[in-house]
C-alpha cells in the first residue's frame, strides 16, 4: 500500500467517520457510537467538517435478508424459543425437533452470509454519495471482529477505485487488537493508507484529518502505514492524559443524521466516557491491552455535564458510563453530583465485586438501574488463578447488597476456566445460588491479543494449536514450529473468526487452543458443550442472560426483563424490522417517563 502523494492544497479537510459491524446481533447494536461522535466533536472543535454514517439502523438491518428468507427465520427462531424455554428438552421427539431447527437455522444463516457483498456494495455507495457531497478527504471505518472487519475492507477497496486520492483509515476495537494482521492483509489488498496502532483516537484524529490534504502522515501519532518506498512505518502512540480535554460526544443532526432519522432508526440510550484504561491486569480482559494499564479517570463535573447537555440537547435520560472497573470514591463522588443537581436520569456501570457496599442506596437514588460485575467463578482457586484478589464470600455479599438495594446485579462467570476442577460447577451454581444472582452472563475461555493468557498460555494451563490437523500433525512430527498464538496463521484465523448469530456455540468453527479444566487437557468440541450446558442450566434455574444495559432498557421500555431478553432476541436475530423498531419506540419513549 505505497502511500498516496497529496500535496498540500488550500483547503480544509472534510471527514466523514463510519460504523459498520454486519447485520445487528443484538438490541444493543442500535445504541449510538460514542467513540465516532467523540472523535466528530474533537474534529468540530478544529473547524474541520465531520459526518458521521452509522449504518446500524433498521433500515440497513433489512438489506441482510431477503423477505422470504426473514418469514423463515422469524418462524423458526419461534419454534427453538418455545422449545427451550423451560431449559433442556428431554431426549425424544423435542430434542430431535430441535437438532432439525439447529441445522435449519445455520443453513439460513449460510444465506443471509451469501448477501453480505451485494450490501457492503450498497453501503459503499451511500459512502460514495457522501464524500462527493461534502468533498470528503478522509474516510475512517471502525472495525469489529467478523463482518465487522470483512465488510468495511470491502467498502475500503470499493472507495479505492473510485477516489484514488482519498485518505482510508481503519480504526476500532479489531484495529486495535489485531492491526498487524490488517497491515498484512493491507500490503496485499491496498485497502487503506492508515491503520491505528496504539493510542487514543482522539490524540490523533485531527492530524490525521490535516495528513487528508497535505501533512506528512509521519506527524500522525499512533498509525502504521507505508512510504512512497513501500515500507511499513510506525509513529509513536499518544494518549490524553487528562480526559477533561476531551469535548462531549456531538449527537447533532449535522454531525450524526442516523440519530435523527424519523421512525426509531436508533437507540436514545447514550454511553459515556467516564476512564480509559484499568490497572488490575485480569489476564483474559483486553481493557488493559487497548487503553493502557493505569486508570485514567474523567472528572465527576464533566461526567455529568455532558449527561446534563444530553438531557437539554436531546431529551435523553439514560446512560452507561464507558469505564472499566469504576473504584468506590468515584461512584460515589459520582451519585452525589447527580443527587446534588437533583438530575432524573437512569444509568448502569462496571464495577468490582471487592466494592464499598455501603455506597449501593446512594448509587440507587441517583438513578442507577443495573451494575455488571466481573465475577468469573465460585470457586476461590479459579480466582486466585486469575489474579482476581477476591474471595468468593466477598462476591456474594456483594451481589446480596446489590440487590438488596435495588439494583440489579449481572455476572459474568468464565466456566469453564483454566484451574477449574470436577467440582467447580458446583461451586459456581452455588454462588449463583447462595448470593441470588439473577442476571449470568457465561462463557467459555477466549484469549485476545495484549492479554496474558495470550503471551504466556502455559502458565495458565492453556496450549495452542493451529486451526488445521495436517498443520497440528506435521508440529507433532517436529516438523514445523509448535504453535504460537501470534504465528501468522493462527492470528489469520482469529482475525477472521466470526460468531454465528443462529448457532450455539458448539457449532461455531473450533478456536486453536485447548485448556486443562480438571479433565486434563479438552479442546473446543468438549468445552463449548459444557458452556453450553451451563447456560442451559442457568436458564432452567430462572436466571436470565441480560447484560447490564440491557436491563436498563427493559427498564425504559417498562418491559419484566424476562419478556425483554425474549422479545429482542427473537425481533433482532430474525431480522424482524417491525418488532425491533416497536422495542426502539418504548426504550425511545421511556426517556420522556423518567422524573
Amino acid at each position: 500500500m505505497p502511500a498516496p502523494i497529496r500535496s498540500a492544497i488550500n483547503r480544509r479537510p472534510s471527514v466523514v467517520l463510519v460504523t459498520a459491524s454486519g447485520c445487528p446481533g443484538q438490541i444493543s447494536n442500535f445504541m449510538p457510537d460514542n467513540g465516532l461522535a467523540t472523535l466528530a466533536a474533537i474534529l468540530k472543535q478544529a473547524g474541520i467538517s465531520v459526518r458521521v454514517l452509522d449504518f446500524n439502523t433498521l433500515s440497513h438491518m433489512k438489506k441482510y435478508i431477503t423477505p422470504e428468507l426473514q418469514q423463515e427465520l422469524v418462524q423458526t427462531m419461534q419454534r427453538v424459543f418455545d422449545l427451550t424455554k423451560d431449559g433442556i428438552p428431554k431426549l425424544g421427539k423435542g430434542l430431535a425437533t430441535l437438532g432439525f431447527l439447529a441445522r435449519k437455522l445455520q443453513h439460513i444463516e449460510r444465506k443471509m452470509i451469501a448477501l453480505r457483498p451485494r450490501v457492503n456494495a450498497e453501503l459503499a455507495a451511500e459512502i460514495a454519495d457522501t464524500v462527493r457531497e461534502r468533498e470528503a478527504t478522509l474516510v475512517g471505518f471502525k472495525t469489529f471482529h467478523g463482518p465487522g472487519s470483512s465488510g468495511p475492507i470491502e467498502m475500503a477497496l470499493n472507495l479505492r477505485q473510485q477516489f484514488p486520492d482519498l485518505l482510508l483509515a481503519a480504526g476500532g476495537p479489531q484495529a486495535s487488537l489485531f492491526n498487524r494482521r490488517i497491515l498484512d492483509l493491507n500490503l496485499d489488498q491496498g485497502a487503506f493508507d492508515v491503520i491505528a496502532a496504539g493510542g487514543d483516537g482522539e490524540a490523533m484524529i485531527v492530524s490525521l484529518a490535516e495528513a487528508s490534504v497535505g501533512k506528512p502522515l509521519t506527524e500522525v501519532p499512533g498509525i502504521y502505514y507505508c512510504d512512497e518506498d513501500g515500507a511499513v512505518k510506525m509513529t509513536d502512540p499518544r494518549v490524553i492524559e487528562d480526559l477533561n480535554m476531551i469535548p462531549a460526544a456531538d449527537y447533532g443532526a449535522d454531525v450524526y443524521p442516523a440519530m435523527h432519522l424519523p421512525g426509531n432508526e436508533k437507540m436514545w440510550i447514550l454511553v459515556v466516557e467516564d476512564a480509559k484504561g484499568c490497572s488490575h491486569g485480569c489476564p483474559f480482559c483486553t481493557h488493559g491491552t487497548i487503553w493502557g494499564k493505569v486508570r485514567r479517570q474523567r472528572s465527576v463535573t464533566k461526567i455529568v455535564d455532558e449527561m446534563e447537555m444530553a438531557v437539554k440537547k436531546y431529551g435523553v435520560r439514560a446512560f452507561r458510563l464507558a469505564g472499566s472497573s469504576a473504584p468506590n470514591r468515584f461512584l460515589r463522588e459520582l451519585s452525589a453530583e447527580i443527587i446534588r443537581r437533583d438530575l432524573k436520569i437512569k444509568w448502569t456501570t462496571f464495577a468490582r465485586t471487592d466494592i464499598d457496599s455501603s455506597i449501593f442506596p446512594q448509587l440507587k437514588e441517583s438513578g442507577c438501574v443495573s451494575i455488571f460485575f466481573g465475577v468469573e467463578s465460585g470457586d476461590q482457586d479459579v480466582l486466585d488463578g486469575m489474579g482476581k484478589r477476591v474471595t468468593v464470600e466477598q462476591i456474594k455479599r456483594t451481589i446480596k447488597d446489590c440487590n438488596a438495594a435495588g439494583i440489579k446485579a449481572v455476572g459474568s462467570i468464565i466456566h469453564p476456566a483454566p484451574f477449574s476442577t470436577p467440582e467447580t460447577e458446583t461451586k459456581n451454581f452455588e454462588l449463583v445460588r447462595e448470593s441470588d444472582l439473577r442476571y449470568v452472563l457465561s462463557q467459555f475461555t477466549g484469549l485476545f491479543p495484549g492479554t496474558p493468557y495470550a503471551a504466556n498460555p502455559g502458565k495458565y494451563g492453556i496450549k495452542i494449536k493451529y486451526p488445521s490437523r495436517l498443520l497440528n500433525v506435521l508440529a507433532r512430527a517436529g516438523l514445523i514450529s509448535p504453535a504460537n498464538y501470534y504465528d501468522p496463521v493462527i492470528q489469520e484465523y482469529l482475525f477472521g473468526y466470526e460468531m454465528k448469530r443462529l448457532a450455539k456455540p458448539p457449532s461455531w468453527e473450533p478456536t486453536p487452543w485447548e485448556y486443562d479444566y480438571g479433565f486434563g487437557l479438552r479442546g473446543f468440541s468438549h468445552y463449548a458443550k459444557v458452556t453450553d450446558r451451563f447456560q442451559m442450566k442457568m436458564r432452567a434455574q430462572g436466571r436470565l442472560y441480560l447484560t447490564d444495559e440491557e436491563l436498563l432498557m427493559a427498564d425504559m421500555a417498562g418491559h419484566e426483563p424476562g419478556v425483554f431478553g425474549a422479545e429482542s432476541t427473537i425481533a433482532v436475530r430474525s431480522v424482524d424490522i417491525d418488532a425491533t423498531r416497536e422495542l426502539l419506540q418504548k426504550i425511545n419513549q421511556g426517556n420522556s417517563q423518567i422524573g
